[in-house]
């Protein structure tokens, strides 16, 4: 599934507009628009204020500890890579935690609003996380 796709799944899930998400994500309807559309990328500030505002838990952590607690739910990219196209959650060496999916050429991911990063670059990766559910 797309980012765009999953984000507006999960916010129709959750009975609210686009108006509302925008609102309380502190971003403009037009933007929460173009996402879903697939028309703009999102950038990691973005993502994080719209995860926040769906309720949903984002793991983010330093990954180069190998705690188990911070591992759990990430895939070592030396062990596994992503179905090509499948919308992800990366966690890059430099401890960024961005939206990507894996490009599948020249050894890459695609990463929203950054354009590409390199395989050698990205540590871990999980699919996007479910909803939140209280």
């Amino acid at each position: 599934m797309n980012f765009g796709k999953y984000l507006k799944e999960e916010r129709v899930r959750q009975g609210k507009s686009q108006q509302q998400l925008a609102e309380d994500a502190g971003v403009t309807k037009r933007a929460v628009a173009y996402w879903e559309s697939g028309k703009r990328k999102m950038n990691i500030e973005s993502a994080d204020k719209v995860f926040r505002a769906l309720h949903i838990s984002v793991v983010i952590g330093d990954l180069h500890r190998k705690n188990s607690n911070i591992l759990k739910g990430w895939i070592l990219c030396n062990e596994q890579m992503p179905d090509t196209e499948e919308s992800v959650l990366l966690s890059l060496r430099n401890l960024d935690i961005c939206v990507g999916f894996n490009a599948n050429t020249e050894r890459r991911f695609y990463v929203v609003g950054d354009g590409y990063v390199e395989y050698e670059n990205v540590l871990a990766w999980q699919p996007l996380p479910e909803p939140y559910k209280s």
